[in-house]
């Protein structure tokens, strides 16, 4: 069994996934949970599963080697971007400037609907990515996430009415 851990700015995603391609169970942490707690919940995983292998991909550095310290006791660990490389081709000029998470979700869905096509992710930010017909990673944007959003209105209305 294979762990897929999606490690973003608000959560981590633990997800296990049969050689067959089916996810069997999937968990949530707060990605600013203690050290402890992701350990304790790794643990567990791995305790109750039989997985031969991890697969990271992350947004958070300090995070995934929490994650990679634990895990590599017990099973072989990939980092995306380090160890597995994302079979797009990325055209931006300066390629480091694009996360591994917005490759991994362009590749994903272009896999999924074929080419061309935007991908728009709802996270912490939402992220805008766009993929050309022969399947090269074009570019995109980042704009504040529904939750950022909605507290910016917030106060601004607030501000307002103050006075």
């Amino acid at each position: 069994m294979l762990l897929a851990i999606d490690i973003g700015n608000t959560t981590i995603g633990f997800a296990l996934i049969h050689k067959a391609g089916r996810i069997e169970s999937v968990a949530i942490i707060d990605t600013d949970a203690k050290p402890n707690k992701i350990k304790a919940i790794v643990a567990k995983i791995l305790k109750s599963e039989s997985i031969s292998r991890a697969i990271i991909c992350s947004v958070v550095p300090q995070a995934t080697k929490t994650l990679e310290s634990v895990l590599k006791k017990s099973v072989s660990v990939d980092i995306i971007g380090r160890d597995i490389v994302v079979p797009i081709r990325n055209c931006y000029k300066n390629p480091k400037q694009v996360g591994q998470d917005r490759l991994v979700g362009a590749y994903g869905a272009m896999k999924i609907y074929g080419c061309p096509l935007i991908v728009v992710d709802l996270g912490t930010a939402i992220t805008f990515d766009v993929i050309s017909a022969q399947g090269d990673y074009l570019g995109g944007a980042i704009v504040p996430g529904i939750r950022l959003s909605a507290e910016s209105l917030f106060f601004e209305n607030r501000a307002f009415t103050a006075h």
